[in-house]
């Protein structure tokens, strides 16, 4: 039903894990189809929360693949240092070391800032080139306003080229956003 016998993990001494692979019942690496990968690989920044700062994913041969429901091979993580649990900013990489653009999520890098009461204020998303590119919704930056008590009182949604997303370019968006969701 699984299509694996044997699960290996290993884990670092803060109880994070590092390793995990899939095997047959004779010890062979096999691809299970509920993940995509043999083997997965983690590592952590010890001033982070116990959040991986890079994760990457391997074949029954042990090479560098792209698991279709994670869309990339190697996921980079940077931290701030207020170690908010959403990274600072999030890079995903293909099987060449290259940025990739994931297709479940419409961009290779996304940046998050912090407000001074650790509510995410805006988020901004870059494709291979790093230049700002649409996400899956159809935006390229999401601004958060907040009240005093880190409740959102508004967003604004920009287009990569930095300008305000309105009418029905914004009702499109929230549609897309409310379907997504909802399934």
């Amino acid at each position: 039903m699984y299509g694996y016998a044997i699960i290996q993990r290993k884990y670092d001494d803060k109880g994070n894990k590092t390793e995990e692979r899939f095997c047959d019942a004779d010890g062979k690496l096999i691809i299970p189809k509920m993940c995509g990968y043999a083997i997965m690989q983690a590592k952590y920044d010890e001033e982070a929360i116990p959040m991986p700062t890079e994760e990457c994913f391997y074949g029954a041969d042990e090479k560098l693949i792209v698991p279709e429901n994670y869309g990339y091979a190697i996921a980079q993580r940077k931290y701030d240092s207020k170690r908010n649990e959403i990274p600072a900013e999030e890079r995903y990489y293909g099987t060449d070391g290259k940025l990739i653009v994931p297709e479940q999520y419409g961009y290779a890098i996304m940046q998050t800032k912090y407000d001074n009461k650790r509510n995410i204020s805006e988020t901004r998303y870059y494709g291979v080139d790093e230049k700002l590119k649409e996400n899956i919704f159809g935006f390229a930056i999401i601004e958060r306003q907040l009240n005093d008590h880190g409740n959102v009182i508004n967003w604004h949604y920009y287009s990569p080229d930095e300008k305000l997303i309105e009418g029905e370019e914004l009702r499109l968006i929230e549609e897309n956003m409310t379907q997504f969701f909802l399934h």
